[in-house]
Formats: C-alpha cells, sequence, structure tokens
C-alpha cells in the first residue's frame, strides 16, 4: 500500500514538473526606429524620459530669466518638461517635428505645436521671453544656422535662448550617427524577452565654444554657461542673449 501510495505522489509531482516548467526564451523582435516613428514615443516615455533632470532644467530656466512671459520648448517630445514649466509659471508652448509626440504630449493639457524646428514662420517675431532646446536637441538639429536664426526672430529683445551642450558625447558614437539598443520586457520578463529597439540617428555635436562662436554670429550673446549637478556632471547649459544685429 505504501509502495502505491510512493508511486502516486510521484507522478504528481512530474506532472506538475512538466507543465510548470516555463517556455524557452524566445528570440528578440528587434524594431528599427526613426525619431519620427509612433514606437518611439512609447521608447521616449518608457526609457527617456527622466523627471529629476527635467526638474533642474525648470528650475534653471525659472531663475535666469528676469520676466518670463511666453516661451517656447524646442525638442518638446512627450511633453513633460513643458508640463512642469506650465506648474511652476512658465508659460510655455511645446514644438516638435514628430506628429506622433505632439499628440502625446496634448493629453498633458498644455499648448504643442507640431512643426519644424528651421521655421521662423512657427510663432510671431519678438513675442517670446525664453526658448529651451535640451535633451541632446540640439545635437540632432542639422541646419543649426536656420535654426538660430529663427530663434531669434521669434525672442524678443534680450529673450534668453537654453542649449542643451553635452561636455562629451556619450550618447553614443558622435559621428556619423548613433545607435542606442533599448530593452523592453513583457510581465513575464524571466520568461519572454518581447522587443529590442535600436535606432539610427544622424548627430550634429559640437562641442561649447564652437556652439558659442556660432551662436554670436547669429545674433546671441553669452550669458552664462551651467554645468546640472550630480549625476549629470556631463551635461551643461549654455545660456544665450537675443540682441539686435546692428550691433553685433
Amino acid at each position: 500500500m505504501l509502495g502505491y501510495t510512493i508511486l502516486a505522489i510521484f507522478i504528481v509531482l512530474t506532472i506538475l514538473i512538466v507543465f510548470s516548467t516555463p517556455p524557452e526564451l524566445s528570440q528578440p523582435t528587434t524594431i528599427a526606429l526613426s525619431a519620427h516613428d509612433e514606437a518611439y514615443v512609447h521608447v521616449v516615455s518608457t526609457y527617456l524620459t527622466d523627471p529629476r533632470r527635467i526638474s533642474y532644467e525648470v528650475n534653471l530656466v525659472k531663475e535666469n530669466v528676469p520676466r518670463p512671459h511666453t516661451g517656447v520648448d524646442v525638442g518638446s517630445s512627450t511633453g513633460e518638461r513643458v508640463k512642469l514649466m506650465n506648474e511652476r509659471g512658465l508659460s510655455t508652448t511645446g514644438l516638435d517635428n514628430s506628429k506622433y509626440m505632439v499628440r502625446h504630449a496634448k493629453q498633458n493639457q498644455h499648448p504643442y505645436v507640431y512643426g519644424e524646428y528651421t521655421s521662423p514662420i512657427v510663432f510671431q517675431e519678438q513675442t517670446l521671453s525664453h526658448v529651451t532646446c535640451l535633451n541632446y536637441t540640439y545635437c540632432f538639429i542639422r541646419e543649426k544656422g536656420e535654426f538660430l536664426r529663427a530663434v531669434h526672430q521669434w525672442l524678443e529683445p534680450e529673450g534668453f535662448l537654453f542649449i542643451h551642450v553635452p561636455l562629451e558625447w556619450k550618447y553614443g558614437p558622435s559621428t556619423p550617427k548613433y545607435t542606442s539598443s533599448l530593452v523592453h520586457h513583457t510581465l513575464r520578463e524571466t520568461i519572454q524577452l518581447e522587443k529590442t529597439y535600436k535606432m539610427n540617428r544622424p548627430v550634429y555635436w559640437e562641442h561649447k565654444e564652437k556652439v558659442i562662436q556660432f551662436a554670436e554670429t547669429c545674433g546671441f550673446k553669452l550669458e552664462r554657461t551651467l554645468i546640472l549637478p550630480s549625476p549629470y556632471e556631463n551635461d551643461q547649459i549654455v545660456i544665450l542673449k537675443s540682441v539686435d544685429l546692428v550691433y553685433l
């Protein structure tokens, strides 16, 4: 009798082990993205949004614009920085060249515009007190002269432009492209790997000195440069002031 009982227990345990074994890891699905793809919204909101860094940036703008009234965040992405700016009294509109980013950002109940960063007609002339170009956006703009001249046209005299300029490129190789591999897991992350996102995007990163020198030919003068606190010591913000081109 005891033998039959042990045998029955052994059979039950065998069945449990067989049917509870998780499936083998599936081969990861690799998805190539561009910054204008709808899926990139998910990548940014899941992996690239850093609330602590955004808070530092917004405080920096608030502390360095004497009379803020109307501003634009260039490369506003999913809209978290614009949302926080408005919550802290900096009336700011988001501008992004991805219609999917703008559509997602509008869920934050603040103004967002879809358009090119180099177009001077996106905003009225001399109406803005501040423009921000943060989170690597300036590094991805090829036509920097057109961009700076457009911003100069938007800004009121002595308006402020904030540009994020990394001390060195750590987001991937600086020329000619960077590749960023981001892994997204399902809820059963120990069992199945769902997707691997890979991006190829042109980078036009320049040293701070070159950024400042070129900006001075487009109607700006250097106000100051600031390095973000730990753990963002590689990230500096160049603050430029709009001046009359006649006096350059």
